[in-house]
């Protein structure tokens, strides 16, 4: 999962966090989701160590073929995500010496820091619909940032929703967690909303708010003994569901899907403990679920149809837990 507390993934911190990485009771809006719904399936961006150093960010096609490296920078490049028109990619970088979100051209081309936060923020990007803004989480300012290891952050480190517009303007807290963290931003179709991942109530579990922070909503509740937490929640691609990980934070879970009031819930993997399938991302044209797992050995890349059906892996490693890794190619 991705998140604050194991692997560098989206995951907010619980008990034992994951460290580093909505919803509206009714229909969002048709014509922006079939729009949505429409795009073509690109290139898969992700991040790798190659050569043991730092990580760097890749794209590479859903057969394997045509693999391109991004970024060749110092510091560590993690979570990219496909802005909506398949043109630029959002990341967390920590070339500068703390996590910053980062844009790229979709070849490689002009990289420009979005975040200059003092305390470290960048997490986990989702763009909005329209590309003009970014939500992501960043260290709470008052908490300070433990150092990088690897592709781990401290797993104390307390973070919170932030949005910025994409030339880096405007930075805005949105959620004020107390308590535990929010993380793991994923940005409706229809713009409206962004659902999350907090353990504010001490274990993670799927929240959605509006856009603005306010009108907080929790979808999921914990299903003991073995589906307690909630986590990573990404929208599909015309607003009809929400698809994220629960199960037992860094031993095992699964990949679920529900509505986007919660209802529904229902799981489309079945990893045998203690296997992991994790990290759902849906692809641009909605058909498609990737998700992370160690179910055959190391982790993974694989991918099922959106009702769960004809699981395989995909690619021989994980692709990095992004919230928008498949990128969108629309005619025109």
């Amino acid at each position: 999962m991705p998140g604050l507390g194991g692997k560098m993934s989206a995951r907010p911190r619980a008990v034992a966090c994951l460290a580093a990485v909505v919803l509206v009771a009714g229909l969002v809006s048709s014509a922006r989701a079939s729009s949505s719904s429409r795009a073509r399936n690109g290139l898969i961006v992700y991040a790798d160590t190659p050569n043991q150093r730092n990580s760097q960010i890749f794209t590479i096609g859903p057969s394997g073929g045509a693999r391109t490296q991004l970024t060749f920078s110092a510091g560590g490049n993690y979570y990219p995500a496909w802005s909506a028109d398949g043109r630029r990619i959002a990341f967390t970088s920590t070339r500068t010496g703390t996590p910053q979100l980062w844009v790229i051209d979709a070849n490689g081309g002009r990289q420009v820091q979005v975040t200059h936060l003092s305390s470290g923020g960048g997490f986990v990007p989702s763009w909005s619909p329209d590309g003009r803004r970014i939500a992501f989480s960043a260290v709470s300012a008052d908490v300070p940032v433990g150092p990088v290891i690897g592709t781990l952050l401290a797993p104390a480190l307390h973070t919170e929703i932030w949005v910025v517009d994409a030339n880096g303007a405007k930075p805005t807290q949105l959620t004020h967690t107390a308590v535990g963290s929010s993380n793991a931003p994923s940005w409706s179709p229809d713009g409206t909303r962004i659902a999350f991942a907090s353990d504010r109530t001490g274990v993670p579990e799927v929240y959605t708010m509006k856009t603005n922070g306010t009108d907080v909503r929790r979808l999921t509740l914990p299903t003991p003994p073995i589906y307690p937490s909630g986590n990573v929640p990404v929208w599909s691609p015309n607003g009809s569901r929400l698809a994220f990980w629960s199960g037992i934070e860094t031993l095992f879970g699964q990949v679920w899907v529900m509505a986007p009031n919660g209802s529904g819930r229902r799981p489309l993997t079945n990893c045998p403990p203690p296997k992991n399938c994790d990290n759902p991302a849906w692809s641009p044209d909605g058909r498609f679920l990737l998700f992370d797992t160690n179910r055959s050995g190391p982790t993974e890349t694989w991918v099922m149809n959106a009702d769960g059906s004809h699981q395989h892996r995909l690619l021989p490693f994980p692709y990095g837990a992004g919230r928008q890794p498949w990128q969108p190619l629309r005619a025109g």
